[in-house]
């Protein structure tokens, strides 16, 4: 799981650990062992070529089990790392809104987006969090 920073990221892996099935903790260094692992294993290496493409899978998956066998009673875990989303910038060239489907039921999401509360403060107690207007006092 990864996020920029200030994208909610955070957040999702705070909601995801409620549930008691699953582990999303903070940054792991599962992120940087994969990519000290897979530099040793390149062709930059002399060595690299008695490594087969099996032989480099498994080393990698070895750092994640190792790492999280603690929490292998876990149904799913989450790793979190902001390197997980090295190359993604390369995917396109273009910045723009490319709509998704929620990971919310649809319903829920219709529901959550009509409540708009950052524009009507009154459809939820989150108006505590929305700046509210300073009457002006006349002396």
């Amino acid at each position: 799981m990864s996020g920029l920073p200030r994208s909610g990221s955070t957040l999702l892996g705070a909601l995801l650990r409620q549930n008691p099935r699953f582990h999303a903790s903070m940054t792991s260094p599962v992120g940087s062992l994969v990519n000290r692992m897979l530099e040793a294993m390149s062709e930059e290496n002399e060595y690299s070529v008695f490594i087969t493409r099996e032989q480099k899978r498994a080393l990698t998956l070895t750092i994640f089990s190792t790492y999280y066998q603690p929490e292998a009673k876990k149904e799913v875990i989450f790793d979190t790392n902001r390197l997980n989303t090295k190359g993604l910038h390369q995917v396109r060239r273009k910045v723009e809104f490319q709509p998704r489907l929620t990971i919310l039921p649809p319903d829920l999401f219709t529901q959550y987006d009509a409540l708009s509360f950052w524009k009507n403060p009154s459809n939820s107690l989150a108006n505590v969090i929305v700046a509210q207007p300073v009457e002006a006092v006349s002396k």
